[in-house]
């Protein structure tokens, strides 16, 4: 590894190989394993795949003889009930696809079967190994094996690890066949979902080094099955037990269907299966996940910054804090405003005091207090108090007052002013002075992630990019700017706009509603006349239960992509969702490329025919719904608005 390669390239588990063990953090994935199955309901990048594999028994074996342990001593772990031995099934979406119509009734039979093989191939290498190293004699297996004759029509020998490859190869070039041939018949016994691999197991568990094992599948992108597929596999969680145990992984709303094979189960959640939600265990702004998701986000990278260190024969013990520091909101603004020397909003802020003042002696004295001899910051927080409606606007003297006795450190209703609305004046200040918004840091860098661990990483891994464009180098290391991180963040955020696009099957409509809400949003943040009454608008609201099914489908699936994200409702409790109510969060990494705040702040409500204009994949529709939406919001909080016009000329008036 040399002195210019970037710790964060791999990001995702299946780039890693071989290494993934010694970049695993367990961090609150620790004791997901029980003798229930587990459901890990979380977007791409969310660390679903990493522990699946990691649980593996190939990566387990890795890391056992990574702890010194030869073979037959780790191998021999593997069998103990203290741990698992981990087959581990990501789903080919096309193929299984395929599997449905084309004339045929027996597919339920046929996916099974290929359910069942695909898994006893992988324990089939497993079993190889122990036999390899003297943990298993090879004759103990004979009756094991032939556990798979169930599945031939013409009496075969099944007398070894090899034949048994054979067969299993046999059977899955025969559903090939039928999947590209429907009208053949098989040449194998189509099985019962699950049937094989139990009696596989329940046999291997009668030798005396298997007897205490425990069996964990680990079936990955559960949410391209069909719903027949889904039904079977619903089943296999259903009938777990104690040494053969069903897990998988999907993303938010994967889940088409909890019906088993009978017309009369369901698997529920608590009752049959226990549920992780990574992003919401990761939420960053959440009171009780922050500290966790940070501490995991810490561990990650020292993790990689270990390996590194030790490839380079270095020693360095920085964390990542170090290189990307922490969000200095003062700092910004400084850079903002010593941009220009008179403040480019301080005309209209005249104009205001004047408009609201009559006597021009009194209206001066104002602009001098209020205006001139103040800092912008300050400057700026008194032309958006100023341009609220009557009945929430300060008198002038009023906010004379307030700010004097703030100068002294007595005015507590002037620093809630400031308090709440200071982030919001940053993203103003930045438009007015025409600079880019900075987003920068260890914290806002988690918050961009919005609990995603894939998308911390790819900032990271582009921010250590951008700084060896310039002088950094790992043997003279350096912290990483607020500029180069900043442009790490925009990079980011938008490619992954762009990748909307390919979000199958709405990837256009969802495009198109990205494009709209981020821009509806970053009007609430940067229009002058807004009076931050509710600053930081970056999330919505609907009337769940009005939307129409169409709208619904592709709600759901910018769930399942995780460009939106359900949170529970501000005020209420973080660690569950209301039953009644939900808020829809844009996913903060697009945040950099609309300049919007990647903080749970304000929301709007969305009304459900609004909403199902945004998401309608019409591009005229949907902007248009934008404008309309925009344009009444903004007219309900200032105290007189021109038509807006940010949305282009086309859609004026009809």
């Amino acid at each position: 590894m040399s002195s210019s390669d970037n710790p964060f390239r791999q990001f995702r588990a299946e780039q890693i190989g071989s290494d993934l063990w010694k970049l695993f953090v367990p961090g609150p994935f620790k004791n997901l394993l029980t003798p229930r199955p587990l459901v890990i309901e979380g977007g791409r990048g969310s660390g679903k795949t990493m522990f699946f594999l990691y649980n593996s028994w190939r990566d387990r074996l890795l890391s056992l003889k990574g702890e010194g342990k030869a073979d037959v001593e780790a191998l021999g772990e593997l069998l103990k009930p203290s741990e698992s031995i981990g087959i581990y099934y990501k789903v080919d979406g096309a193929f299984v696809a395929s599997m449905q119509g084309k004339g045929r009734s027996d597919w339920q039979g046929i996916f099974s079967t290929y359910l069942g093989i695909s898994l006893i191939k992988d324990l089939l290498i497993f079993l190889e190994k122990t036999v390899r190293v003297g943990l298993v004699e090879h004759n103990d297996l004979s009756l094991v094996l032939s556990q798979l004759r169930m599945l031939l029509r013409e009496n075969t020998e099944v007398n070894n690890i090899a034949s048994a490859f054979h067969i299993c190869d046999y059977v899955l070039d025969g559903i090939e066949i039928i999947v590209n041939e429907p009208e053949s018949e098989p040449t194998f016994r189509p099985t019962i979902v699950g049937r094989v691999v139990h009696k596989f197991v329940e046999k291997l568990r009668s030798i005396e080094a298997f007897r205490g094992s425990i069996f964990r599948i680990y079936i990955d992108e559960y949410e391209t099955l069909l719903e027949y597929q889904q039904r079977l596999i619903n089943t296999l969680i259903k009938h777990s037990n104690y040494f053969l145990i069903y897990n998988i992984g999907m993303r938010p709303k994967g889940m088409l269907t909890p019906k088993t094979i009978s017309e009369t189960e369901i698997i529920q959640w608590p009752h049959d299966y226990n549920l992780f939600m990574p992003e919401l265990a990761l939420n960053p702004e959440g009171e009780s996940t922050r500290s966790i998701y940070y501490n995991l986000l810490r561990d990650i990278c020292k993790r990689r910054f270990e390996q590194l260190y030790l490839s380079l024969g270095l020693n360095f013990e920085d964390d990542i804090e170090y290189y990307l520091g922490r969000y200095q909101i003062d700092d910004e603004i400084q850079r903002i405003v010593n941009k220009k020397h008179t403040p480019p909003f301080i005309d209209k802020l005249k104009e205001t005091i004047r408009v609201l003042e009559s006597d021009p002696k009194k209206a001066d004295e104002y602009i001098e207090e209020l205006g001139k001899n103040v800092p912008p910051l300050n400057a700026r927080l008194h032309l958006c108090l100023l341009l609220r409606t009557p009945h929430y606007r300060p008198s002038l003297e009023y906010l004379k007052g307030e700010y004097t006795s703030w100068l002294k450190g007595e005015s507590d209703v002037y620093q809630d002013w400031l308090h709440n609305m200071k982030m919001g004046l940053v993203f103003l200040l930045a438009k007015e002075y025409q600079q880019t918004k900075a987003y920068y840091g260890f914290d806002v860098f988690a918050m961009l992630s919005s609990g995603v661990i894939r998308y911390f990483l790819e900032l990271c891994e582009q921010s250590f990019d951008f700084a060896m464009l310039n002088d950094f180098t790992w043997r003279n290391p350096r912290p990483i700017t607020p500029d180069e991180q900043t442009k790490a963040a925009r990079y980011v955020s938008r490619y992954k706009v762009k990748d909307i696009e390919g979000y199958e099957p709405f990837g256009k409509a969802l495009r198109i509603f990205v494009q709209n809400i981020g821009e509806i949003f970053g009007e609430f943040h940067r229009n002058p006349n807004i009076t931050l009454g509710e600053p930081e608008l970056n999330h919505f609201y609907t009337k769940t239960f009005e939307i129409d099914d169409s709208t619904r489908k592709v709600l759901n699936s910018a769930i399942m992509w995780i460009v939106l994200q359900e949170r529970a409702p501000t005020k209420e409790k973080e660690t569950e969702l209301s039953v009644n109510f939900v808020d829809y969060h844009l996913n903060h990494i697009y945040c950099p490329y609309f300049e919007i705040s990647y903080r749970q702040k304000r929301k709007l409500f969305i009304a459900p025919d609004e909403l199902g204009a945004l998401l309608s994949g019409d591009e005229r529709n949907a902007k248009r719904a934008a404008k309309d939406l925009v344009n009444r919001r903004i007219a309900t909080i200032t105290t007189s608005m021109k038509q807006l016009n940010f949305f282009g000329e086309e859609f004026g008036e009809e």
